[in-house]
């Protein structure tokens, strides 16, 4: 990660690059997905029986957090 002199040349830095996420887009992709019989979490997440705000994205499938990743990619292409 690139090191700011100080925090003005962070935030022009991040003026000038942020590009905010549409959520209900990569919601009802992601929705879509798991309609489609993906499994979004692995077996032993899912058997834990909660998903949690903290960890979730840590125990997602191979094949969801690639979709997920897709998606925040086109977002912020667009």
């Amino acid at each position: 990660m690139e090191e700011y002199k100080d925090k003005a040349s962070f935030e022009e830095f991040f003026k000038q690059n942020y590009v905010p996420l549409d959520y209900k887009s990569i919601r009802n992709e992601m929705r879509e997905a798991a309609g489609d019989g993906w499994s979004l979490f692995t077996d032993e997440y899912k058997f834990r029986g909660k998903i949690d705000k903290k960890d979730f994205i840590v125990h997602m499938t191979g094949d969801a957090t690639a979709l997920l990743k897709r998606l925040w990619k086109m977002q912020l292409m667009s």
